[in-house]
This record gives C-alpha cells, structure tokens and sequence, in this order.
C-alpha cells in the first residue's frame, strides 16, 4: 500500500488540538494543524467560506494573523453545561500575505515544533 501524494502546496504539521487561539470576534479555537500557508480549527458554530478571519495566535507561533475561511464543516455536537447542544466544527483558513518578522517567527516555530515532534 502506497501513500497518497501530499496535495498541500506545503506540508502541514499536525498540533494536539490542545493549542488555543481567539478569532477576532472572541470565538475560542484550537490548533488542529498549521503551514505558512494556513490552519486546520476546531471550535464550536460556523464559520462562512469566503468570510475575513483574524487569529489571535499564542506569540510563540508569530502572534495575530489575517486570513480567510475556506471551508467550515460540522463534526458532531457537544453537551453543553446548560443541557444544551453545540455544534463542534473544523475550519480551514487560508493566510493572506503574513509580514516578513511574523512569517519568521511562524516558520521558526513550525521548524522547532517538527524537530521536538521528531525527537520525542
């Protein structure tokens, strides 16, 4: 069995969904995977392709980012505190154009983390 080739312009690195981020409007998300090219979100709602996402990414991984939604698709559902239900989601954001020290910062941390992921 062979593996599929890598369809991605750049790989991806795969994150815990443990790493958490802010969209502008306060949305609370966590890292699914990330390039220099753009991140895989779990959060909880929708978010509309096509639509303007800031991230307010930890200054580990460069800091704030500009992008835009390019897919948003429901996962299942949670229980909320309440006895609600929420919608549990996966959005795909691409990165508009990142400044040069931001986009330095973000591939030194995308270096750093693939080497520790490596050696563990």
């Amino acid at each position: 069995m062979t593996d599929a080739p890598e369809r991605r312009a750049v790989p991806r690195l795969a994150l815990s969904g443990q790493a958490a981020a802010r969209t502008q409007d306060g949305l609370a998300v966590h890292l699914l995977d990330l390039s220099l090219h753009g991140i895989r979100l779990a959060h909880q709602g929708l978010l509309r392709p096509g639509a303007p996402c800031m991230l307010d990414l930890p200054a580990a991984l460069g800091g704030p980012v500009r992008g835009e939604v390019v897919w948003s698709a429901v996962v299942g559902a949670e229980r909320m505190p309440d006895g609600g239900r929420a919608l549990r989601s996966h959005t795909g954001v691409r990165f508009a154009p990142i400044p040069a020290v931001p986009r330095a910062a973000l591939a030194r941390a995308l270096r750093d983390l693939t080497a520790w992921i490596a050696a563990a």
